[in-house]
């Protein structure tokens, strides 16, 4: 398990920061971030769905 994500940290240091950052979470032991980021995307889709009028036409587009 262990080596499968840092050889993919190795793999990913070309990428882009966002990726550096999601396999810095995964491969950190303190799963504390990654419930803050849960929190956070639950939390910017439930402001997308109130700011917008009519969430289900804007998904079918």
């Amino acid at each position: 398990m262990w080596q499968i994500i840092f050889g993919g940290t190795k793999k990913a240091k070309n990428s882009s920061v966002f990726t550096k950052i999601i396999l810095w979470i995964l491969a950190g032991s303190c799963s504390t971030y990654i419930i803050i980021g849960l929190l956070i995307g639950v939390a910017i889709i439930g402001a997308m769905i109130l700011l917008a009028q009519d969430p289900i036409s804007l998904i079918t587009q």
